[in-house]
């Protein structure tokens, strides 16, 4: 491919609160990559609390509900959406499925076209994206 090996996309998430008087640092790692083969990334906060054995109709999940997510850790593309421990979910999503497109588009001219006219010639993928979102939209 053009550009490289899809990366593996993970991100760890915490929030920190007080409750009944105990420091809590509640931590959830997420593949996003298979969140995003389903679609979207889905509500986090149930996850957390889930994986980190707070009740989904508790007090604490109304507290971490409050407070935004935090990240302590991520891998792959998603860091380019990552600022000040904070995560821009919709720029990831759209900027993931623009990525698995083209890699699919790559593919496909890669069987017409040698991958040295794709490099010297970036429009030429930018319109093959633009008819595949075309497609997509079903015109």
């Amino acid at each position: 491919m053009l550009h490289g090996v899809l990366m593996k996309n993970s991100i760890e998430f915490y929030i920190q609160f007080d409750y009944k008087g105990n420091t809590l640092r509640p931590t959830l790692t997420v593949d996003l990559d298979e969140m995003m083969q389903q679609g979207s990334v889905s509500d986090l906060y149930p996850l957390l609390a889930r994986k980190n054995g707070i009740g989904l109709y508790s007090y604490e999940l109304e507290i971490m509900e409050s407070l935004p997510l935090k990240v302590a850790a991520v891998e792959g593309m998603a860091a380019e959406f990552v600022q000040e421990e904070q995560f821009d979910q919709s720029g990831f999503e759209v900027a993931w499925h623009t990525e698995q497109a083209r890699s699919r588009i790559e593919e496909i001219a890669q069987q017409h076209v040698s991958s040295d006219l794709l490099i010297k010639h970036p429009e030429l993928m930018d319109a093959l994206l633009a008819v595949y979102a075309l497609g997509k939209e079903g015109h």
